[in-house]
């Protein structure tokens, strides 16, 4: 039996017109999907169900090309992960970096320069300033800005106006500040019904250092350099504060365990806290909230300061998808996906169009606004140690409890005992910390 020829030839037209098809419809016809990961911390449930339901969608719908595939991870192990992961080559293409990681992921090769995906990006010059250049390092940009989170002082009008304080002149000096606390003291009997300042021992030292004028790290982020006098007029005003707000020395403390409880039922006055972190108190607050809560101005030691605690968004250095990377990182930086993603997370957007208009979602907030305006023009950027992330922080929480708390040394000894392996740290080749200014 002969075969017929023309169903080949047939098949033949079939296949090269398939194949033109396959070509007019673009490069995702011929190909799977480039598959990206993005990890990020675990967020409050409102933000990850915003993230899965409206974000990923909406990105994968104007880039079907590509998938993210999405991690979430505790800060407890994060950079710890992180590194193991680009250890081994299979890090997060994008992650989030909390504020002061920024420097330490850069050092250790764990984010990419982004300088050349920034240079054209039309969207660079409507970032705040300050937010902007927290991702710089080594003269590169390896992170871009996500979130700010204001670490401030805030307070309630009910308490002062019940010590007979006007709630419209708030301590704006630490001289008015201490004279205040001293007017909020409350006890029954042997017990604490009213605390008059709160917050955390490490954020609080960071806020007044500040202050103080200190600066942690130096300019390159590669060296620790706490400023021995700003460290000691920081721990000696700590000390008048925890004197003058609990006068019975009796272990209460200003830094109780439940603060964000204690402020938002009116037992606590003033709270140095993250703007987050007052969740609670406008819940039971209610429709009260502007006139029960207020925001302090920025306190002045040495200067008017507040902490701006800034969440970058970065690229892995051995990433296989840096360009679809890319345009996962700057999908996230849109104007409207960081409105809603720092509306559902309770922070501030790093965007000039929305910062200084205060047109994000917040904007009917007039509590929220009034504290962006003060860190617009007060705040100062949290940066980390290159080499070993927190050590800041350990030495922050130290020096409190040894001289504020338990007052076991005076400010001066306390701080040249503290500072003095970090002398000599720096005094070896190679050393990256200091104490010495």
């Amino acid at each position: 039996m002969t075969t017929p020829r023309w169903p080949m030839r047939r098949l033949v037209r079939q296949a090269t017109l398939a194949g033109w098809l396959a070509l007019c419809a673009g490069p995702s016809a011929l190909a799977a999907p480039a598959q990206i990961s993005f990890m990020t911390p675990v967020w409050n449930a409102r933000v990850q169900d915003w993230m899965e339901k409206e974000l990923l969608p909406a990105f994968q719908a104007r880039h079907p090309d590509i998938q993210v595939n999405v991690q979430y991870v505790g800060w407890g192990q994060y950079l710890e992960k992180l590194a193991v992961a680009t250890a081994g080559g299979t890090a997060p293409d994008v992650f989030v970096l909390g504020g002061e990681m920024g420097n330490y992921a850069a050092a250790n090769g764990l984010t990419a320069p982004l300088d050349r995906f920034v240079a054209n990006w039309p969207e660079r010059n409507d970032f705040l300033p300050l937010a902007f250049e927290i991702g710089r390092y080594g003269g590169q940009l390896h992170a871009l800005p996500h979130t700010i989170n204001v670490r401030h002082l805030f307070y309630r009008k009910d308490l002062l106006a019940q010590a007979g304080l006007a709630t419209d002149q708030v301590p704006r000096t630490w001289e008015e500040l201490l004279a205040t606390v001293r007017k909020l003291v409350r006890y029954e009997g042997d017990t604490i019904s009213q605390y008059p300042y709160i917050g955390s021992a490490q954020q609080v030292f960071q806020g007044v250092y500040f202050q103080a004028g200190g600066e942690w790290v130096d300019a390159t982020g590669t060296r620790l350099w706490p400023q021995r006098e700003a460290v000691i007029r920081t721990l000696e005003f700590l000390t008048q504060l925890q004197q003058a707000a609990y006068p019975r020395q009796d272990g209460t403390t200003f830094a109780p365990a439940n603060r964000e409880s204690l402020f938002a039922n009116g037992k606590a006055a003033f709270f140095f806290a993250p703007l987050n972190g007052l969740a609670e108190a406008r819940r039971v607050a209610g429709s009260q909230a502007a006139a029960v809560l207020g925001v302090a101005p920025a306190t002045r030691g040495e200067r008017p300061a507040l902490v701006l605690a800034v969440t970058t968004l970065a690229v892995s250095r051995v990433s296989r998808q840096p360009e679809a990377a890319w345009k996962f990182l700057s999908f996230l930086l849109e104007r409207a996906n960081l409105d809603r993603f720092n509306a559902y997370f309770e922070r501030i957007p790093p965007r000039l169009s929305l910062f200084q208009a205060a047109r994000w979602e917040w904007q009917s907030n007039p509590f929220v606004r009034e504290t962006a305006l003060i860190a617009q023009q007060y705040g100062v950027t949290v940066r980390g140690l290159a080499n070993a992330g927190g050590d800041e922080n350990a030495l922050a929480q130290q020096l409190v409890q040894q001289v504020v708390f338990t007052r076991e040394q005076a400010a001066r000894p306390a701080v040249e005992e503290a500072l003095r392996p970090w002398d000599a740290q720096a005094a070896r080749p190679g050393g990256t910390a200091a104490g010495a200014r």
